[in-house]
């Protein structure tokens, strides 16, 4: 990681809501509620979408 992705709000903010939707799962799991299946593909969307971001992010600063 590098700088720009560091301070990429987006960026921060993706892996921020990954990481409260992984916790909301665990935490509707561990109360056997069936919507923790949701929250936990949703947070692994959100890690997906923000690592391609960052990447982005680092590529375009490696070719400049």
């Amino acid at each position: 990681m590098n700088w720009a992705v560091l301070k990429d709000g987006k960026t921060n903010t993706g892996f921020l809501a990954s990481i409260i939707l992984g916790v909301i799962a665990v935490i509707l799991a561990s109360r056997d509620m069936e919507w923790w299946v949701l929250f936990m593909i949703l947070g692994q969307m959100m890690t997906v979408l923000t690592v391609a971001r960052a990447d982005r992010l680092t590529r375009m600063l490696i070719q400049d």
